[in-house]
């Protein structure tokens, strides 16, 4: 006999849910702070930043105004894969 309780169907609790969106919140949080430790460290003059769409407004939310008066450009495109030599390329 087949029921619908948690995990039956394959589907996520709303603790579940929760709990995921929690964690994505809080890496975003660790990310923020990790380029702002960067910058307060380094003091660069300008940033590049290259981040996924779908986080990268949420991303730049977390940063603060030292950072932000730094971050010359913010690309909404996830470059982990891209090919090093040709970085560069996407922030001209």
């Amino acid at each position: 006999m087949l029921s619908d309780n948690s995990g039956q169907f394959g589907h996520d609790t709303l603790e579940e849910h929760n709990l995921k969106l929690e964690i994505k919140k809080r890496t975003l949080k660790e990310i923020a702070e990790d380029i702002e430790n960067i910058v307060k460290k380094i003091k660069p003059k300008q940033l590049f930043l290259a981040f996924p769409k779908e986080h990268n407004r949420e991303l730049t939310n977390e940063l603060g105004s030292q950072t932000k008066a730094v971050l010359t450009k913010n690309i909404a495109s996830n470059l982990v894969k891209t090919d090093k030599q040709k970085i560069l390329s996407h922030f001209e």
